[in-house]
């Protein structure tokens, strides 16, 4: 047992990066996903990894969206890494420049790499918010955060870490969804490393 807890150790200490969350890729073809629009903000929950205590440093996240539907090159797609408070995404406390993504590109499906402009240090066993917010007024032309092929369970996911959230309004109001059975969630990697 001491030999691994020597390893663990070990391993945190070499600082590599490590998936941490990881929805996987949307399926190749009948995908579904949610609209991201200026009314609604979409965002995943997740919970960071407990490695003997040590914090870790969020290296990037990658998501999955279909542009195919943007109607003008002024679109853009806002990201950001929010504490959860009371089981939904809370990013007023945050005090750092948001990073914003145009969407130049039409496409099927796109991967954007989010690698934040800051130092995001990850608590232990802490649950975040993933949040994406766009400026797009029409939800018909809005881009599409495409859903992982994951299935959440009470097996794989018995504290219900794994959830979506959605805005009511372009106010801000968060709404999670029920944490229900067999749920997937919007396709996104966490990638982090240890301090």
């Amino acid at each position: 047992m001491k030999f691994l807890a020597a390893v663990v150790t070990a391993v945190a200490a070499t600082g590599t990066q490590q998936v941490i969350f990881d929805s996987y890729a949307p399926a190749s073809v009948g995908s579904f996903g949610t609209p991201i629009s200026a009314e609604q903000g979409i965002a995943v929950q997740f919970r960071s990894l407990d490695l003997c205590g040590v914090p870790m440093t969020l290296d990037y996240v990658n998501f999955t969206v279909s542009t195919e539907n943007i109607d003008n090159n002024s679109t853009w797609l806002q990201v950001d890494l929010c504490p959860a408070v009371n089981g939904l995404p809370n990013c007023t406390a945050n005090t750092h420049e948001v990073q914003r993504f145009p969407l130049t590109t039409v496409a099927k499906r796109i991967q954007y790499q989010w690698i934040p402009n800051y130092t995001v240090v990850l608590q232990p066993s802490t649950r975040y918010w993933f949040v994406v917010l766009s400026n797009a007024e029409k939800i018909n032309h809005a881009a599409i955060w495409m859903d992982g092929l994951k299935r959440f369970t009470k097996e794989n996911d018995p504290n219900d870490d794994v959830l979506s959230a959605f805005t009511l309004s372009d106010a801000g109001e968060w709404a999670a969804d029920p944490p229900t059975n067999n749920r997937t969630v919007p396709s996104m990697q966490v990638v982090a490393s240890s301090n």
